[in-house]
């Protein structure tokens, strides 16, 4: 893992040990989001999805102010930050 990781927000005990499983269920789950981050943008470049759908969804796994739901912006500028996030995850 190359990002350094905080564990001041965490519950567990400052243990070696449990930092490790921490790193690692943090590692399944970043992989689990971009995987469906993923799925979704392939859904509005292959037409299976409508705009609405796509960006209602990338809302909820990365935050609608993240990805500018909320901005003027047109649907590809969203796609294109959720694909950004995705990859950094």
């Amino acid at each position: 893992m190359s990002k350094i990781q905080s564990h001041a927000n965490c519950f567990h005990a400052a243990t070696k040990a449990d930092r490790a499983r921490c790193r690692k269920a943090r590692a399944e789950n970043n992989a689990s989001l971009r995987e469906q981050a993923n799925e979704i943008i392939a859904s509005y470049y292959g037409n299976s999805a409508d705009a609405d759908e796509v960006t209602s969804a990338l809302g909820r796994i990365f935050g609608f102010e993240e990805i500018g739901y909320h901005e003027d912006i047109d649907v590809e500028e969203i796609v294109a930050r959720a694909a950004a996030l995705a990859a950094q995850l």
